[in-house]
């Protein structure tokens, strides 16, 4: 969500929500706080705002959440004190940032009316959480941010609420009636076409500079340096186009979809308030905060799937690690079992030639009466007689015997178990939902659990660690 859509859905917020009272707080995780809302129209709203740095987002539903945290976070217990029963006044975001204020007037332990505000900042690797009271001083934060981290910016209690620098980027009423030249001195050199727009413009996101050179005609992988004179002049006309469009509110939400691998299923790929003509897909909606409610809830069931996913395929990709391991001692096992029937040679051509056999020898070469006219060579101990050492042979000759039947049945299993785990990987590839996962994650456990139940059983294949 860029500046565009969150400054258009602050207004229709405002719109749905202001005048209502605040019933419910409560937080379903460490990240997502969720305010209960009654309208004066007697209509129950929630409202859901998440604070992943990696993906933060705000969510409108009439659909009841989880169960809240249970003991409640420190942040709610401070929000229950001080606006339990609140009425929320109004909803605003600063002009083209990503930060929503919710206006609240509540009553203090005396019976005094106060004004709070919730402010929400909705950005990538910054979102936070901040309650502050009338005089902007901060009573609460879901992140508290000290010199540590931010010598210019902290957010602790009972520090002043400094709000984000400021993009310094062009504000689109300035750009409008800007001609073509002066566009491209605005534009930051050695960037990429979208982003350089993005850049320039306040609120503006890399895929609304997409937008802007899809309207124009333009390449997007095209330089903007590269660009001829009737290309600079399409391009400056887009741009002051999309302004206007977004200044006089020309409202039209909806999610972008683009084509899963195989192209069986959608993906959503974007959400805006503004109509994006260069991505295909498109479902519209009519209030911006149900379409950003919407693909939020679909990015994070997406997100919950492949997380999932990425843990089922690495754990079977470690198992498979340990196995591939296990085969290679078991075949190394197997190799050195087969050197028993050699061993056992020995120690027969030893007993059969021992009065020719002189003692202290260290290895003696013998005919082998199993095939004529070759001899074998057998290494021995100069310090045993030569019954000893055909002994010695014979012994070896029996633990290399064990050795290879050990050997073939564990390796049989291993390699059992590694076409197990190549499919089980194979079908967590194909997965499309999240019952899938479950099924591929009980096979995976029940299987791995089996050998305490059926232990010192030869019976049946070995099972994953």
């Amino acid at each position: 969500m860029d500046g565009i859509t969150a400054y258009l859905m602050s207004g229709e917020l405002d719109s749905l929500l202001a005048g209502s009272r605040l019933d419910r707080i409560s937080m379903e995780d460490r990240l997502r706080l969720t305010l209960t809302f009654f309208t004066p129209q007697r209509a129950r709203f929630y409202l859901s705002l998440l604070s992943n740095p990696s993906r933060p987002s705000l969510q409108v539903s009439q659909t009841s959440p989880g169960q809240g945290l249970n003991p409640p976070p420190s942040l709610v217990m401070l929000m229950r004190k001080h606006l339990r029963g609140a009425q929320l006044q109004r909803i605003e975001s600063p002009v083209w940032e990503r930060v929503f204020i919710f206006h609240f007037s509540a009553l203090d332990d005396l019976g005094d009316p106060r004004e709070l505000k919730l402010i929400f900042e909705c950005m990538p690797r910054t979102a936070n959480l901040i309650l502050v009271n009338h005089e902007e001083v901060i009573l609460g934060a879901l992140r508290h941010i000290d010199h540590r981290l931010n010598r210019v910016r902290e957010t602790l209690p009972a520090h002043p609420y400094i709000p984000p620098p400021s993009q310094k980027r062009l504000d689109l009423a300035q750009a409008v009636g800007l001609e073509a030249d002066q566009w491209f001195q605005l534009f930051p050199k050695d960037q990429k076409p979208a982003r350089a727009i993005a850049q320039t413009l306040a609120g503006f996101s890399p895929r609304l500079g997409r937008e802007a050179l899809f309207r124009a005609g333009l390449d997007p992988d095209l330089p903007l340096s590269q660009l001829d004179p009737r290309g600079r002049q399409n391009l400056a006309q887009a741009l002051e186009g999309l302004c206007q469009e977004i200044l006089s509110r020309q409202v039209a939400a909806a999610i972008y979809f683009e084509e899963a691998e195989g192209g069986k299923d959608l993906r959503p790929l974007a959400v805006h308030a503004i109509q994006l003509k260069h991505l295909p897909h498109a479902r519209p909606y009519d209030r911006i905060s149900q379409a950003v409610s919407d693909y939020n809830r679909q990015r994070d069931k997406i997100d919950r799937f492949d997380s999932r996913k990425r843990a089922i395929e690495k754990r079977v990709s470690e198992a498979m690690k340990r196995v591939d391991k296990k085969r290679q001692v078991h075949e190394a096992d197997l190799a050195e079992g087969r050197e028993a029937d050699q061993d056992r040679l020995c120690g027969e051509l030893i007993l059969a030639y021992l009065h020719t056999i002189p003692p202290g020898s260290e290895g003696v070469s013998l005919d082998n009466y199993y095939q004529e006219g070759s001899r074998v060579f057998c290494a021995l101990d100069p310090h045993r007689s030569a019954a000893d050492n055909a002994n010695r042979y014979f012994a070896k000759a029996k633990r290399k015997e064990r050795k290879y039947k050990a050997a073939s049945q564990l390796l049989a299993n291993d390699l059992d178990e590694i076409q197990w785990l190549e499919s089980l990987k194979a079908a967590a590839g194909y997965s499309q939902t999240l019952d899938d996962l479950g099924a591929l994650e009980e096979e995976y456990q029940s299987r791995k659990e089996g050998p305490e139940e059926g232990k010192g059983s030869e019976a049946g294949p070995r099972t994953p660690p």
